[in-house]
């Protein structure tokens, strides 16, 4: 099965960059944290932009994602982070080719 590669960025209302991670570290870091299918998560703060936070996640069965963004924990997770951020988040998926040191 082809891996997914899950690349996310969020631009977190002027100062709030820091609320915002401490909601990613409520709902989504103790997921990521035991989702066998999660290879790699990756949570940075942008260095050109105080208020931009750019995730990387490459996951090794594509419809866990579908499953993760169905959930109530999620859902509740996006309730949250509304009044936190600028707008929806720019979420990109994409089919790696070649990942160094990762068996395709």
């Amino acid at each position: 099965m082809a891996k997914l590669a899950l690349f996310v960025k969020v631009k977190a209302q002027p100062g709030k960059r820091d609320e915002v991670k401490r909601l990613w570290e409520k709902y989504v870091k103790p997921h990521s944290e035991t989702q066998e299918s999660l290879d790699v998560s990756c949570y940075c703060y942008a260095n050109e932009n105080p208020d931009t936070i750019c995730l990387f996640e490459l996951i090794s069965d594509p419809s866990a994602f579908e499953t993760v963004m169905k959930s109530d924990w999620f859902s509740s997770y996006q309730q949250s982070l509304k009044s936190l951020i600028q707008g929806p988040p720019e979420i990109i998926t994409a089919t790696p080719m070649w990942i160094k040191g990762v068996r395709m």
